[in-house]
Formats: structure tokens, sequence, C-alpha cells
């Protein structure tokens, strides 16, 4: 195990963002090389108005086997947290992910009877889609 840390230690390879890399390195005590991220913004999270609740949805794709996830969160106008939820929706676009988020959160602002929801997201289409059904076939 110290040959390993040694190792470790002496080598200037980036580590790869897998769960399964991070857990093998951290089992022989290896101070990891986390890549930089490609790019970075920063974004400016406005809360909804009084009585409102503000849900902001997203998804991830991979970039190798095309697996998608989605989730949001749920926050009132004090940026309390409230609920979220994310889901694994297994192989399928970036844009059927975000069209599934928009559809759990509507759902869940359903079920928790808010009447005073706001929803947003970082994809045009999907929120066009919603204004002009005829772009979704």
């Amino acid at each position: 195990m110290a040959r390993a840390k040694l190792v470790g230690k002496l080598t200037s390879k980036r580590v790869d963002n897998s769960v399964n890399s991070f857990y093998f390195l951290k089992k022989f005590d290896i101070n990891i090389q986390p890549r930089k991220p490609m790019v970075s913004i920063d974004i400016i999270w406005c809360p909804p108005i009084n009585d409102w609740i503000k849900c902001n949805i997203d998804e991830t794709a991979s970039s190798s086997l095309i697996l998608t996830a989605d989730g949001g969160i749920f926050r009132d106008n004090q940026a309390n947290h409230i609920i979220s939820f994310c889901i694994f929706l297994g192989e399928g676009s970036p844009v059927l992910a975000e069209f599934m988020a928009e559809v759990l959160a509507i759902e869940k602002a359903k079920d928790m009877h808010w009447s005073k929801f706001r929803l947003e997201t970082d994809c045009i289409f999907v929120a066009k889609a919603f204004s002009d059904s005829t772009l979704v076939q």
C-alpha cells in the first residue's frame, strides 16, 4: 500500500471523473488530481415572488452511452429547499430527459396543490414546446 501511495504522489496524470476510479484510489490512500472543468459559468439564481414556489430542472447525459437522468429542486421565495427529485432514465436523448424533468416537476406541483408555481429550464426548445405544440411530433 505504501508503494501505491508513493506512485500516486509521483504521477502527474489526471484522474477521470468516474466514481469507480475515485473509490479505488481512495482505498489506496492516493491523493487525486481531478480534471479541470471544461467550462465554468456563474449563474445568479433569482427567487420567486412571495407565496410562489420555483422549480429549477436540469438533465444530464453521459457522453459515451447516452445514459440520461434528470432532476429538479423546489424552493420558496427565501431560497429554502422544499423538495427535490431525481430519476435515472436509462438510454435516451438529453432533450427527452429535459421534457421528462418538466413533466415530473409539473406532476409534483399538482400533487402538492401549488397554484403559484414557476418552472425554469435551460433548454429553450423544451420551454418553447410547452407554448407551441407544433414543435413536438
